[in-house]
């Protein structure tokens, strides 16, 4: 099953509309489906997991890390 896409309870989202928090969900769940395909344990994996990630959304950047242990993308900043 792939990872679930989450957002960080710090995070504050009334600038991110709805139509925009729609594609990040589902940029992230498409990124979520990719990860699951990557061995465990492995290198690229290990790699994957230390340092949070960016990905580009409909302007925003959305900084995300991957916690193994929930199964989850967590996204933990957004900035235009």
């Amino acid at each position: 099953m792939p990872f679930t896409a989450t957002f960080s309870k710090n995070l504050d989202l009334h600038a991110v509309s709805t139509n925009e928090l729609t594609a990040i969900v589902g940029e992230l769940n498409e990124i979520a489906h990719a990860i699951d395909t990557i061995p465990r344990p492995g290198a690229m994996w290990r790699s994957l997991t230390l340092t949070p990630l960016t990905t580009k959304v409909e302007g925003w950047t959305v900084e995300y890390k991957i916690d193994t242990d929930e199964e989850k993308l967590i996204v933990t900043s957004l900035w235009r």
